[in-house]
């Protein structure tokens, strides 16, 4: 697989590197560098380097593949391929190539893809770190109200809750992330970047049914945060 990383992100010479063929369709799956398939009649061709690989690099997600050096994509190779019993058993083969039988749910768990459900609600806690750690211009940014009291439990950036009448405003932006951001832990938020933000959020919600389940949702984030009197 490095070997045709290498090929297909031409760092090798293609006048003297392997003529792989790419798929043309882009409404197929698999990775942005998908490679063309072939028949052949004798085993002699068929065990070749360029006709072996094609069904292994083609099962690699486009996380995987769609880096910029070596190094990082043997990093996310050896991620995705962590539970390969291949890898220390001689007589197994590779796992995971045909995903096609296997449930939706399982399909994230084996691509380490989260669910679209589970990323909007990992975007808008980073878009509410950016707003209150003031990464942001306040002029532009939504206007959210903290809560005053340090008695109560939760964050030091804790937030103030509104109650609603109509849906649209409860489930905009500034509404929607109240608790959540809420039942985060200082140790999480109060960080210095965002990177250090985004890395404790994953270890804090590592165990999240819904990283990968969209029918579940988040846990531990009840309404314990006091509520604005004023009806919007």
């Amino acid at each position: 697989m490095i070997e045709v990383f290498k090929i297909t992100h031409n760092i090798y010479d293609s006048e003297v590197s392997p003529n792989l063929k790419y798929y043309q369709k882009s409404n197929t799956r698999g990775n942005k560098y998908k490679l063309l398939n072939h028949t052949f009649h004798y085993d002699l061709r068929k065990y070749s380097f360029s006709a072996r690989i094609v069904n292994i690099w083609n099962s690699l997600p486009n996380t995987v593949v769609d880096v910029d050096t070596v190094c990082l994509f043997k990093a996310r190779l050896d991620k995705f391929w962590m539970h390969q019993l291949v890898e220390y058993d001689f007589t197994a083969d590779l796992t995971g190539i045909n995903l096609k039988k296997m449930p939706y749910k399982d399909r994230l768990m084996h691509l380490n893809l989260p669910t679209l459900k589970y990323r909007r609600l990992r975007g808008d806690m980073m878009e509410a770190f950016k707003i209150t750690h003031n990464i942001y211009d306040s002029e532009v940014s939504p206007n959210l109200k903290y809560y005053q009291k340090s008695n109560t439990r939760g964050n030091k950036y804790k937030l103030l809750n509104h109650t609603f009448h109509y849906d649209l405003h409860k489930y905009s932006f500034s509404a929607r992330i109240v608790n959540i951001w809420n039942s985060l832990p200082n140790t999480v938020v109060d960080v210095d970047t965002v990177c250090l933000f985004k890395a404790r959020l994953d270890k804090f919600w590592m165990h999240q049914l819904v990283e990968y389940d969209f029918t579940a949702d988040l846990t531990g984030i009840s309404d314990r945060s006091v509520h604005d009197i004023s009806i919007l």
